[in-house]
């Protein structure tokens, strides 16, 4: 089982995700790395896809990953993985249109 999937609890048909106060930090680092193997690439793509730069793709990659346990996603409960993957695609998508925001860019 992933580790990822190890932190979510079995409620009826639906998986729900712990809070993070509950869980460990060796816990937050498993999940983290988990997402991380599992979406950064389709993160990443959509990164490209909006940004059109290999470089400012990478920065939105990296920035989203580092950002995941301060963003307070897992205090966000996720009904499934695939809840998961949609929140990460939506903040990629919000993170591209911040930095085209900035007028240095």
């Amino acid at each position: 089982s992933s580790a990822a999937s190890d932190v979510y609890k079995r409620q009826g048909k639906e998986a729900t995700i712990v809070g993070k106060s509950a869980l460990t930090i060796q816990e937050r680092k498993a999940f983290i790395r988990d997402a991380l193997d599992k979406y950064g690439d389709t993160v990443y793509l959509v990164a490209l896809n909006q940004t059109r730069s290999s470089a400012d793709a990478e920065d939105v990659s990296q920035d989203i990953f580092t950002r995941l346990p301060s963003l307070d996603a897992l205090e966000t409960t996720f009904t499934n993985e695939g809840h998961l993957k949609r929140w990460l695609i939506r903040v990629t998508l919000n993170a591209c249109h911040d930095l085209h925001r900035h007028p240095w860019k």
